[in-house]
């Protein structure tokens, strides 16, 4: 049973694909993933937390998970993936707070800009660029090896058991 926080904690998750049966049927995820997913998110996030997702949330339209997010308690965050083509309206409908493209935070000592995909930092002012999009793996290596740096923070649920990460958790281990 998880305890209420006196302070408001920021955790990062990332592709979800929620209804992506293929992921589990060729075994690049395991079958229940998507329940996995929310079971684990649902035992941290207290109604005092933010929740920050680097994008691709459902794979196509999944009426089965649509509903999903008003299980989660804390305010929600949706930086838009490639999968993410629904409007703006539908997003929030689903139960997110807060929808974009990208985003700028200062926080933790350090200038941090949030994106699905990397995001070429050659003209911008940021310590890091925290994104996911590459589930860990080379299979979209050739789409930013001629921008991608130390600067950049790849978070994955496929390395991290399917639970979200703390922000500080993952500002710390750069």
């Amino acid at each position: 049973m998880k305890t209420e926080s006196k302070k408001r904690k920021i955790y990062i998750t990332t592709d979800w694909h929620l209804g992506h049966d293929m992921l589990w049927q060729k075994e690049y995820r395991p079958k229940g993933f998507e329940e996995k997913i929310i079971s684990n998110l649902g035992r941290v996030l207290t109604r005092d937390d933010v929740l920050i997702h680097l994008g691709d949330v459902f794979f196509k339209d999944n009426q089965k998970w649509e509903s999903v997010l008003w299980t989660l308690e804390g305010r929600k965050i949706l930086i838009r993936g490639n999968h993410d083509n629904h409007s703006y309206s539908w997003l929030l409908n689903k139960g997110f707070d807060f929808i974009c493209d990208e985003f700028q935070l200062d926080i933790f000592g350090k200038k941090l800009l949030f994106s699905h995909r990397p995001i070429d930092l050659i003209a911008r002012n940021v310590d890091f660029n925290i994104h996911g999009h590459s589930h860990g793996n080379a299979h979209r290596d050739e789409e930013y090896c001629n921008f991608y740096s130390d600067k950049h923070i790849e978070f994955t649920l496929e390395k991290n058991q399917f639970q979200p990460i703390l922000l500080q958790d993952l500002i710390q281990k750069k």
